[in-house]
């Protein structure tokens, strides 16, 4: 399936995407980036200020904070088609 397909068929299926319509999908699709990392790879750090939508295609996510001083354990992993912020 090609990056397009992914990023069509993640808009117009997810649950969190259900209220909008066919020209807010379509601007979301317009501005999605598709982005595949290695295992181990930081998506972002601490602090980073955070503007981007995430969705999990395939594989997972480790979300791990070092100093432990925020709202996510230490840990906590996402899954196959989870999305965050």
């Amino acid at each position: 399936m090609s990056q397009q397909q992914v990023l069509t068929d993640f808009f117009s299926t997810h649950p969190a995407f259900d209220s909008l319509g066919p020209v807010e999908r379509s601007y979301l699709l317009a501005n999605a980036t598709f982005k595949k990392l290695k295992k181990g790879a930081v998506l972002f750090k601490a602090k980073e200020v955070g503007d981007t939508f995430y969705y999990i295609a395939s594989g997972s996510v480790s979300l791990e904070n070092p100093n432990g001083k925020h709202n996510q354990p230490q840990g906590t992993f996402l899954g196959g088609d989870a999305v965050f912020a």
